[in-house]
């Protein structure tokens, strides 16, 4: 892992939104969501409409290609809602890899709607489980890849412990 001195992206933000208690309140004040990377490249902080962990990352990396990060909510009817917007944000755009806690503890199945409006598919690695890091046994943590996007391979990198969720690196070849 490198140190964070060598990345040139850096941004580090609550994942709360703008009027949240939660932005105050001790236990939850620096809970946060980053983004790193060796290129500068163009980073937006957006925030969902619905919910209490409401930011969104809207990284351009170039080649026509987008990436949207997000922690998404923990209720299931705020989640959709929350679904609705990244599929919104993501017609019209190019090439969109959407990624981060998808929270989807009622299966895969909820991502249907948002996989067949935005003509995306789900990435995960072999071993997919990223939570809680200590003994993982959930697969939240996963990748959706517009159909352009096909050389594309993710890995759960279980040695790393930055978080109570495993990382999960995707490795995309363009």
């Amino acid at each position: 892992m490198r140190n964070f001195g060598a990345y040139r992206c850096k941004r580090v933000d609550t994942k709360y939104g703008m009027g949240s208690v939660l932005r105050r309140l001790p236990l939850f004040r620096d809970n946060c969501n980053g983004i790193f990377s060796v290129e500068k490249l163009p980073c937006a902080a957006r925030q969902f409409h619905s919910g209490t962990k409401k930011l969104l990352y809207d990284v351009t990396m170039g080649n026509d290609l987008s990436l949207l990060v997000g922690h998404f909510s923990l209720h299931a009817s705020v989640r959709q809602r929350q679904f609705q917007e990244i599929g919104e944000l993501v017609k019209g755009r190019g090439k969109t890899i959407v990624c981060g806690d998808f929270n989807d503890y009622g299966g895969i199945k909820e991502l249907t709607p948002l996989l067949r409006s935005a003509d995306l598919r789900v990435i995960r690695a072999t071993n997919p489980a990223t939570f809680p890091a200590c003994h993982p046994r959930l697969p939240l943590d996963l990748f959706l890849c517009s159909e352009g996007i096909t050389d594309v391979k993710a890995e759960v990198l279980s040695d790393v412990r930055i978080s109570d969720h495993l990382p999960v690196l995707l490795t995309v070849s363009m």
